[in-house]
């Protein structure tokens, strides 16, 4: 039984045809041709099973013949030859008498060499029998009008004639639903010509061959002029909509089912039309609409051929499927494919709404002689383009494969394959260019991998707006074609499978274009820990900002592939390697207008060779990103630098070749290590021989020049010392010259005005090594930012590190702005808050660990996570070591942070404590000699080198900013060896200060939405949720309460539209878990809403202050899934949430959340709340008696049996029931 559509878009007001590949049909005996009886004077003389056209009026200069006909139809056998003079160069046909012309026989043209056009405004249809004699073009139309100039031939009024001169430059579609064109024959013209199917509905399944000519399929919505822009085919033209005063058409066109089922029309092969007015054939099950602007192509169309020197072929339309089908434009030069509209959608032709290419399809546009280029095949649409079929574009041998664009400009689905492949020769180009993209891991499916599966297409199938396709799918195109992958929007690559994507060793190259449009919202994205490799194909990213992994184009045998990276804002990336064994090392380009951060860059040659040498690297934060690296032979005065360069270390050397040049240019310019340990921050060596017959030594190392304007305090660039953020933590080294740091030569100032260059010559004169300090004007370059100095760290061994480090503008908080967040809350709220950052710094690094770059780490991390782009100046990701010391920033409202490194204490003993303590605290049996060890010696690492401080400033309210594995640690069971740390202080945590919003709201005075689910198909059931929720609405706050079948997104949504919640109650099973943001979720009735997609919730419009998930667990220690818990605020658009790191079950949880909203009532913030339901809980407020719930006041609450505990055995005072509920994002 056929399928058919859902009504998307367009397709909603129209009809639908089930074609399951429409086969063979046999005509009715009666069909013949009868000449019109009117002014044009056609003849047709029958002779047996053959008409002969003869007659019919001439233009005046005698190019031109006018027929005119009554019917038109063949019946299988039959032939229809047109006569004519050799001085006749088209002939021009129409029907007049109002039925379609169902031809099943031969159609020949005899005595010239005459195009051949024949117009039935009530449609075509051509059987199985169909064929072609013709000696040049053949044109078969619905148009009711045929233009020369501003003169018509048309197929229900008079016209002069003779004045219709020179070629046909358009046709005329009058009604609102034009006849069908429809061919199930073989349709064949002579080499050179072309053939043009054009109605209101186009459907072939039968064969179109065209050798070396032009094929075009063109489906036309009523009323619409077709305007040709060349001579007589349909290379290039547009539709213009004519005006209503054009005229009445005498007749209403059959619709194609009415077509498919005239009178004495019998079936062959499996037609079978509906009752519906459907019409179904064996074969594919596919189902199509049926209203005029549809253009569907299956079967073989072909212009293929040795002599061919380029083809075409066009599938046009508003609705276009490619079914089944063949499509060859192969030939010694490769032809040309457009479906749906051409390059980017930019050609003089329509463009299709939707596109759609079945697996079933082949589409060859291979060059076929030698050094030849392949062809080009563009699949377009404006709106949606699905792709699952296969392309191929090769080039002749020793040449270059084609081009392929598969592109929607709202949506692209893509599941085929593409091979631009040539023997001894370069691949071409695979581009795909919808709104977004988003590669995700691992062999798929991904979403929109899944083509056809239903096979249903052009309606209800539209993909969205991000083109999903996955890793395996990218993998597979690059094995034999450069591809390049364009967004209007953003390009986003979720962390890999393996950590990798690969290339082929065919070197195949791998574009990344984001932000097409250059409206400077798109930007390019992937995990920092994952890796691109080309094995020697160049990789190209370009976006208006990028975050990108390791890149790497090595091919050791061969040349290395070249990295290019260019963003109108920042760019950071991890390590580049673009090295080589035995070939040409790649170069490295990267140019930003912002900042740039990136970690250590490898384009050495590693052996050596004829022609070989290492690769160049160029690195610009500059003010016009535009400039072409690649056509300046001179940096110095391009452009003055923008933002800041920060990498690890950059190797251009060359073993027994020739270096590679190094020109940076930024306003700070900061090389943070080394290539490897004593070695250079920077080096360019080459192969350096002996003294030449001139007496030069031949140095073949690479120039260095380096351009900064020393940040906003004009401070010098240095080498051998970062301290500053600028300049070089070892030597620089190019060849024999040598900068090394402590010198007279290791610092570079910034003049007044102008600029300063110092350069370095070897020994031959040559300069080898420029370093120029550059200032536009007498006063600073940019705009002065405020300088705050941090405290001097205080080492708990007595150590002092003093450094000054500017504040950072853009996204990124600076301090004065956390001073002035923190300093309103206590006017606001009338507490004392302060933020504690805990995180670990390496024994050995000399780099500033204050409230900036603790403040950018915090904000990069969870940003990167939740896929969100953060401005972070000088952000500088280096590898975590189990060695690194622990280190606490603690800021208040006024005064200097307070800097403490705790000597001796390194990453892996708090981890390894943070874990001990997580494994007993989330055990309800275990007892306190068990989870207080781990508790207390936390306790002394983290809060009591700072404990003084904040009995000093009087502390209420301790907000921590914590680093990787810490995040999900429940602080508030960190214990002193009397009380724990909630007895003390409120607690909160915040991602970064950069991340929240940090306004004050008294919530006292809001409602609240209570929704939960006690009941589920594939979790645990909740039995206490809907005394929780109703109990919360009933006696505690002012709300309302949905539960179970009530609880779904478009309830939650409505809801809120009509009442502005600020505090929104999910109690339900929740989960953050390890990976991506799609894996972790929160459980509705009726469906898993991931976290990336948390934000249909509609919480954040309007805003709501926070939001409650009482049953949610977190995968304790994992990085991403504690990430993911601590972003949730940030995710969910919502100030706060109240979640828990683990699952309680659900009956403590009803006692912790009465406790908590009791609180909330009085309490001046949120975290006061808390803290007083987990004091309540922990002194023994409530305890079980008998299965029962008993409250301080000896009160009981009675639960239903179903809820009742098992004994009295259950201790509400152990920190399993109380230290999991966490806030995070705003404390206040």
């Amino acid at each position: 039984m056929a399928q058919k559509l859902g009504q998307e878009r367009s397709l909603s007001h129209v009809g639908v045809i089930t074609v399951m590949g429409l086969l063979g049909v046999v005509l009715p005996v009666q069909a013949q041709v009868t000449p019109g009886q009117d002014e044009l004077g056609t003849g047709v003389r029958r002779q047996g099973d053959r008409f002969i056209i003869q007659g019919g009026t001439l233009s005046e200069n005698g190019a031109n013949l006018f027929h005119s006909f009554e019917d038109f139809g063949l019946s299988p056998g039959q032939l229809a030859n047109f006569r004519t003079d050799a001085e006749v160069q088209t002939i021009l046909g129409r029907v007049v008498g109002g039925n379609p012309s169902l031809i099943d026989g031969l159609i020949r043209v005899t005595g010239s060499n005459a195009d051949l056009v024949l117009m039935n405004p009530a449609g075509i249809l051509f059987g199985p029998n169909a064929r072609l004699d013709v000696p040049s073009s053949f044109t078969a139309t619905s148009a009711d009008r045929i233009t020369f100039g501003d003169r018509f031939f048309s197929s229900t009024e008079l016209s002069n004639y003779q004045t219709l001169v020179g070629q046909p430059d358009g046709f005329i579609f009058r009604l609102r639903e034009p006849g069908a064109i429809v061919n199930a024959g073989r349709l064949r013209v002579d080499p050179g010509a072309s053939i043009t199917l054009l109605g209101g509905t186009v459907v072939n399944t039968g064969t179109l061959i065209a050798p070396g000519g032009t094929i075009t399929l063109a489906a036309v919505e009523g009323e619409q002029y077709v305007r040709l822009q060349s001579e007589g085919r349909l290379l290039s033209f547009d539709l213009v909509a004519i005006p209503s005063v054009s005229g009445i058409l005498p007749l209403t066109a059959p619709s194609l089912p009415e077509l498919l089922t005239r009178p004495g029309l019998r079936h062959a092969t499996g037609v079978q039309v509906n009752p519906d007015g459907t019409v179904v054939l064996t074969g594919s099950q596919i189902s199509i609409p049926t209203e005029a602007g549809t253009a569907i192509a299956s079967g073989r169309l072909t212009t293929a051929s040795v002599e061919s020197q380029g083809s075409q072929i066009n599938i046009l339309g508003d609705r276009i499927g490619v079914l089944d089908a063949t499509l060859n434009v192969s030939g010694a030069t490769a032809g040309q494919v457009r479906i749906g509209g051409g390059y980017q959608g930019n050609d003089p032709i329509p463009n299709s709404q939707i596109t759609v290419v079945n697996n079933g399809t082949r589409i060859r546009a291979n060059a076929l002689t030698p050094q030849a280029e392949g062809g080009e095949v563009v699949l377009w649409s404006d709106g949606a383009t699905s792709f699952s079929g296969r392309i191929g574009a090769r080039g002749g041998e020793g040449g270059r494969g084609g081009s392929v664009e598969i592109s929607g400009r709202e949506s692209l689905r893509f599941h085929g394959r593409v091979t631009t492949r040539t023997v001894n020769g370069t691949p071409g180009t695979l581009l795909l260019d919808p709104d977004n993209i988003l590669i995700v891991a691992g062999a798929g499916p991904a979403p929109d991998d899944d083509q056809l599966a239903d096979q249903q297409i052009l309606a209800g199938d539209a993909p969205g707006s991000t083109f999903t396709i996955s890793q395996a799918a990218l993998e597979n195109a690059l094995q034999s074609t450069n591809t390049i992958l364009e967004a209007t929007n953003n390009i986003r690559i979720e962390p890999l499978s393996g950590g990798r994507l690969s290339g082929s060793s065919l070197g195949t190259s791998l574009t990344f274009i984001a932000d097409s449009d250059n409206s400077g919202g798109g930007s390019f994205r992937m995990n920092r820990n994952d890796a691109i490799a080309t094995l020697g194909g160049d990789i190209t990213i370009a976006a208006a900002r990028i975050i990108a992994g390791n890149l790497d184009t090595t091919r050791d045998f061969g040349a290395s592939g070249t990295v290019e990276l260019r963003a109108e804002d920042s760019i950071q990336t991890r390590d580049i390697e673009t090295s080589s064994l035995f070939g040409r090392a790649g170069d490295v380009r990267i140019i930003a207008g912002g900042d740039i951060r990136g970690g250590g860059i490898d384009t050495s040659l590693r052996s050596g060779g004829s022609g070989t040498a290492a690769g160049s690297v160029t690195i610009l934060s500059i003010n016009d990103p535009s400039v072409d690296t690649r056509t300046l032979s001179s940096l110095d005065r391009a452009t003055y630098p923008a933002g800041d360069v920060t990498v690890e270390y950059i190797n251009a050397s060359s073993f027994f070749g020739q270096g590679g040049n190094v020109i940076l240019t930024g306003d700070r310019v900061l090389i943070t290590g080394q290539i490897f340990e004593g070695a250079p921050s920077i080096d360019t060596s080459g192969a350096i021989s002996a003294i030449s017959r001139a007496r030069q030594v031949v140095d073949a190392s690479g120039q260095i020049q380096i351009t900064h304007s020393g940040g906003p305090n004009n401070v010098p660039f240095t080498v051998g010392d970062v301290s500053n953020l600028n300049g070089t933590a070892s030597d620089i080294v190019a060849g024999t010259v040598t900068l090394t740091g402590g010198r007279a030569n290791s610092v570079f100032p910034v003049p007044v005005i102008g600029e300063t260059i110092r350069t370095f010559d070897n020994a031959n004169g040559d300069e080898r090594i420029r370093i120029t300090g550059v200032n536009e004007a007498p006063t600073l370059r940019r705009s002065a930012r405020s300088f705050d100095r941090d405290q001097p760290a205080r080492d708990v061994s007595g150590e002092v590190v003093d450094v000054w480090v500017p504040n950072n503008s853009g996204l990124v908080a600076t301090l004065n702005e956390g001073q002035i967040a923190l300093q309103s809350i206590e006017e606001d709220a009338g507490i004392k808050p302060a933020i504690l950052y805990v995180d670990f710094v390496p024994p050995t690094s000399t780099l500033p660990h204050d409230f900036n770059s603790l403040e950018t780490a915090a904000s990069g991390d969870v940003a990167d996570h939740l896929d969100r782009f953060m401005d972070a100046p000088l952000r500088v990701v280096s590898e975590s070591s189990p060695d690194d010391i622990l280190e606490l920033l603690l800021v208040t409202s006024s005064g200097n942070p307070i800097r403490v490194t705790v000597s001796g204490v390194t990453r892996q003993q708090v981890q390894d404590a943070a874990n001990s303590m997580r494994l007993q605290v989330t055990n309800p049996r275990s007892r306190p000699e068990n989870y207080l060890p781990p508790s207390q010696q936390l306790y002394t690492w983290l809060i009591s080198p700072i404990l003084a401080d904040l009995q000093e400033q009087e502390v209420e309210n301790l907000v921590f900013v914590m680093t990787t594995g810490l995040r999900s640690l429940p602080v508030a069971a960190l214990h002193d060896g009397n009380q724990f740390l909630v007895e003390q202080y409120s607690i909160g945590l915040m991602p970064s200060l950069s991340l929240t919003d940090t306004r004050y709201v008294d919530i006292r005075n809001t409602s609240v939405l209570a929704m939960g689910a006690s009941e589920f198909t594939d979790q645990l059931p909740l039995p206490a949720v809907p005394f929780e929720v109703q109990g919360i609405t009933a006696e505690l706050w002012r709300g309302q309460t949905f539960l179970n079948e009530a609880f779904t997104l478009g309830n939650l949504r409505f809801q809120r539209s009509q009442t502005p919640y600020g505090i929104v109650h999910l109690a339900t099973h929740g989960e953050f878990k390890p990976g991506s943001l799609a894996n972790s979720y929160i459980q509705l009735w009726d469906q898993r809403l991931s976290l990336s997609d948390i934000r249909q919730l509609g919480l954040d419009s309007p805003a709501t202050e926070l939001l409650v998930l009482s049953a949610c667990r977190t995968a304790l220690g994992d990085e991403t899934a504690e990430l993911g818990f601590a972003g949730s605020a940030v995710q969910a658009g919502v100030k706060s949430v109240l979640a828990s790191l683990w699952y309680v079950s659900d009956r403590a949880t009803l006692v912790f959340m009465r406790e908590f909203y009791t609180q909330l009532r009085t309490a001046p913030v949120k975290s006061h709340a808390l803290q007083a339901a987990q004091q309540a809980m922990l002194r023994g407020d409530w305890r079980v008696e008998q299965g029962q719930l008993v409250d301080r006041n000896g009160d009981r609450l009675i639960l239903p049996s179903s809820l009742v505990f098992e004994g009295s055995g259950d201790n509400l005072s152990h920190p399993f029931y109380w230290a999991a509920f966490t806030m995070v994002g705003n404390p206040w």
